[in-house]
Parts: structure tokens; C-alpha cells; sequence
């Protein structure tokens, strides 16, 4: 079973103990293995039907030892596509941004490259064909662990028709993700460097 709900009262526990398996084991891989793996997921993602259509896609930058999706960017900048990254304004508040120039970015608060809202054209959720979303944790179900601030869970609703597609290691991997009901969105399916059962 996966997605399982809990009352609020063990939520917070199990989530940070969850959260310090997973962040661990993606830790102690290497540089070298995770920019080998991300390279995979990069490479799957290009393949994906639902990018393959796509016309606007919002990604993401990755910060510290999370998987790097450098190489997807720069293909998707080369067919043209809109290729948009989060900016975050405030507790759980975020939009998406496709930056004008190469060197439209900034470091936000948490030490994220985000796009210059200034430089950067305004992206409409309505209009974003493809999410990706970087995964803390996730499970087979789809549900999916982030950092805690709730950005992804309050934005995404705002993409009706977007395709969801977490992306992760494996070794991010969990039984179960403990999910709080009303608040946290499935995905519709998480990818990483393994094979498909």
C-alpha cells in the first residue's frame, strides 16, 4: 500500500524521518554517480511522449547533491520549447519564469538558482504543458516528498492540464511516503536512473 495517511499528530515525526532516509542514502552517492544517473533521467526524459508534446515546461535547478538536469535544459533550449523555473515569493508561494538571457538568475534565500523576475517572462500555470518535479522521497504510488515548504503542493493544482513526472534516484525511494491528506499531490509518475519494472 502506499500513500499512506496518518493523524497530524505523527505526521511531523514520521516526514522528518523519512525526509533523513532518503536525503542520506542520496548523500552518500558520489559526484560521480549522480551526474552518471542524472545523465540517464535526462536522456529518458527527452524520450518521454508527454515531453515529446510538450510545448511549455516548467523544471527545475538543482541545488546541493539532488539530480541534475543540466543536460535535459539544454537540449529542450535547443527545439525551441519553453523551458520555465521556479521563483518562490514567500511561505509556500511560487511561479514559474522562463529567464531571457543567459545570465537572467539569481541566488535566492536558499541558496537556489531561480530566475530574475525582472529579465524573465511570466509563465501562466494554465499554459505549462509538463512538470517536472524534484523529489525528496517518493514511493511507488506516485506520492512524492519535498523539502517541506509546500511550494510544489500549493502550485501544482494551478496546472490542470499539465503532466506530472517526479524525478528522483533510486535510492530516494520509500515503502510509503506519509502523505496529509488535502494537501499533498500525487504525481503522475516518478523517474529515475533504474529500469522500468
Amino acid at each position: 500500500m502506499t500513500g499512506r495517511y496518518l493523524n497530524e499528530h505523527e505526521v511531523q515525526r514520521s516526514k522528518k524521518l523519512q525526509r533523513a532516509q532518503a536525503l542520506g542514502a542520496r548523500n552518500a552517492l558520489s559526484a560521480e554517480t549522480r551526474s552518471a544517473r542524472s545523465d540517464i533521467v535526462s536522456q529518458k526524459l527527452l524520450q518521454h511522449p508527454a515531453v515529446l508534446q510538450a510545448s511549455v515546461i516548467l523544471s527545475y535547478m538543482a541545488f546541493g547533491a539532488e539530480l541534475d538536469l543540466a543536460d535535459f535544459h539544454s537540449a529542450i533550449a535547443k527545439e525551441g520549447k519553453t523551458l520555465a523555473f521556479p521563483v518562490t515569493f514567500g511561505k509556500g508561494h511560487m511561479e514559474a519564469y522562463q529567464p531571457l538571457a543567459d545570465d537572467a538568475w539569481s541566488v535566492d534565500a536558499a541558496g537556489i538558482r531561480s530566475p530574475e523576475v525582472e529579465r524573465s517572462l511570466f509563465i501562466e500555470p494554465g499554459t505549462i504543458d509538463v512538470v517536472i518535479v524534484p523529489c525528496v522521497a517518493f514511493d511507488a504510488g506516485g506520492w512524492r516528498m519535498g523539502w517541506g515548504g509546500g511550494h510544489y503542493d500549493r502550485y501544482l493544482p494551478r496546472c490542470p492540464k499539465a503532466h506530472l513526472i517526479g524525478v528522483a534516484f533510486e535510492v530516494q525511494r520509500v515503502d510509503s511516503v506519509v502523505v496529509i491528506p488535502g494537501r499533498d499531490i500525487r504525481l503522475d509518475e516518478v523517474m529515475t536512473e533504474a529500469e522500468s519494472p
